[in-house]
């Protein structure tokens, strides 16, 4: 959604526009329109969300580090807990999905694809994308907080 507070982007000095309160602002036009309408904003930790939660692969089983954070208008969440990630890298038990690498130990386009849990994108595209198990995390927490609500 938003390349300005990726790393490339301050390791390399890219002039990159946020786009963080223009689709926050959308987001809540249509909120005011339909008051139950949920909306969640994802970015990389350091980007200015509010309230934010963060996610990594390695909070749901998978093989990779890829924290985001997570802007939503409603509450409840309850976020799962987050193993320590420091080191797994170098031990090979988890891969950053990144840059556009190549056909090394580190950076196998299979390896990464069965880290994210995705089969279906190209490389480019794999280190563009959130895990799906970040976004079925979000509608299952959604789904649970707004049916306890309900009753």
């Amino acid at each position: 959604m938003c390349q300005k507070h990726s790393w490339s982007a301050r390791r390399w000095g890219k002039a990159w526009a946020c786009q963080i309160d223009f689709i926050r602002n959308l987001f809540e036009k249509t909120t005011d329109l339909r008051w139950d309408m949920p909306y969640v904003i994802e970015n990389v930790v350091g980007a200015p969300l509010h309230l934010p939660f963060r996610l990594c692969g390695l909070m749901f089983g998978l093989k990779v580090i890829r924290h985001r954070l997570f802007e939503v208008n409603w509450s409840g969440y309850e976020v799962p807990d987050h193993p320590k990630c420091s080191g797994a890298i170098a031990r090979g038990e988890a891969y950053t999905v990144a840059g556009h690498g190549a056909e090394s130990k580190s950076y196998k386009y299979q390896d990464w694809a069965d880290a994210m849990g995705i089969d279906w994108m190209t490389k480019t595209e794999l280190t563009q994308a959130v895990p799906p198990a970040y976004a079925k995390f979000i509608a299952d927490e959604y789904t649970r907080v707004s049916q306890t609500t309900r009753k």
